[in-house]
């Protein structure tokens, strides 16, 4: 096994872009102000079915993104199945994008056949239940086709499902950029290790920390030092092929920010994933391998939202504020309409509306004129 040394000091942390971020707050381009999102509605008659609308597409839009994350992680699961540990790192990972999951949200018979990704087609075709509940059965209505039995859609909800797929996509890479190294950790300090580490004490006069940093170093290619270097040649030969076949899967780079942020190691996380689960379930007393899922599942809880103007004017027009989705007014004047803005304004100007149903909301400046993100708890 190579055996890297390193005595160059681990590089300075930096982080542009919230240095940025922190100087365009003090440039006063954000403003945020908490409130109630009863109290920021104009139209005091139709309060309460609009607080209700706003509430049916917020319960539909978290049904579907915890639907999504099951689905993901039964798409991955399956991808491995019957695949040897030595060969993990050969395993062709789906592509998961904003086009993926926003699929599994909606489903894809409405989707473009060159926007319409296999993978999921498959898992619809393999999983009836999953796809009746998100694009409905199919049943013939006096000579009509139609689809029931799926969660509801809305008019103008389009968008909804971009922003949700989004936002679980974000969850999604994040999941293995901050948890990866926990993992590793679960390895270094697992039940075999630390037994193999008290026995390195007691025949080789190896301190436990110095055995478990040699692992931790090695797994993450930071460069294993001088007075580490002998304890490789002392390892049992199961250890070293457990070594080699984690570094099959993470490669020989060294794992630092920039690692994390590439996008080509998304996959080499997940496969990672797949190893520590095995790994744990193996060796770990029966009840106390903490297993990690291997994408992230939201909570069955009602999330935020995002609604762009097309979402607010199927709100109004589900209302009976309005007849059709065509708009007839700026986009400022149809969230003026519905939303007294001008009540809580603070320092610049608000156009970003962001609502946590019933309980707490915010409202932000920003670029992005018209948007409302509401939860209901």
């Amino acid at each position: 096994m190579e055996t890297i040394v390193n005595k160059e000091p681990p590089d300075k942390r930096t982080r542009p872009d919230r240095a940025a971020k922190i100087k365009d707050r003090k440039n006063g381009k954000e403003n945020v102000v908490k409130c109630t999102l009863s109290r920021i509605i104009a139209d005091k008659d139709n309060k309460d079915v609009i607080i209700k609308v706003i509430k049916e597409r917020v319960d539909s839009v978290s049904k579907k993104t915890y639907l999504a994350g099951v689905a993901v992680n039964r798409i991955l699961k399956e991808v491995f199945e019957g695949v040897p540990d030595a060969q993990l790192h050969t395993v062709s990972v789906p592509s998961v994008d904003q086009n993926f999951i926003r699929q599994l949200m909606v489903g894809s018979r409405q989707a473009h056949m060159e926007t319409r990704d296999a993978t999921v087609e498959r898992f619809f075709h393999n999983n009836y239940w999953f796809r009746e509940k998100i694009e409905g059965r199919e049943v013939i209505v006096k000579k009509k086709k139609q689809y029931v039995g799926a969660i509801a859609r809305y008019d103008g909800d389009r968008n909804l499902y971009s922003h949700a797929s989004k936002k679980y996509l974000t969850n999604f890479n994040s999941h293995y950029r901050v948890h990866l190294s926990t993992w590793i950790k679960k390895f270094v300090y697992s039940k075999e290790n630390r037994i193999l580490a008290k026995e390195f004490k007691d025949e080789h006069g190896i301190d436990e920390t110095v055995f478990h940093r040699y692992l931790l170093y090695d797994i993450h290619s930071w460069g294993v030092k001088e007075d580490l270097i002998a304890i490789h040649s002392l390892l049992p030969e199961r250890t070293k092929m457990l070594l080699k076949i984690q570094h099959s899967i993470l490669g020989r780079d060294k794992i630092n920010r920039q690692w994390l942020k590439c996008v080509s190691n998304s996959a080499k996380m997940i496969r990672y994933n797949v190893f520590i689960n095995r790994y744990l379930e193996a060796t770990e007393d029966e009840g106390y391998a903490k297993l990690v899922n291997i994408a992230p599942i939201p909570t069955v809880k009602h999330a935020f939202i995002t609604i762009d103007t097309d979402g607010l004017l199927g709100v109004l027009k589900d209302v009976g504020l309005i007849e059709s989705l065509e708009k007839t007014l700026t986009n400022k004047e149809h969230w003026e309409s519905v939303f007294d803005v001008e009540n809580i304004r603070s320092t610049g100007k608000v156009n970003l509306l962001s609502s946590n149903l019933p309980a707490a909301c915010r409202l932000q400046s920003g670029k992005d004129e018209g948007m409302l993100r509401g939860s209901s708890a």
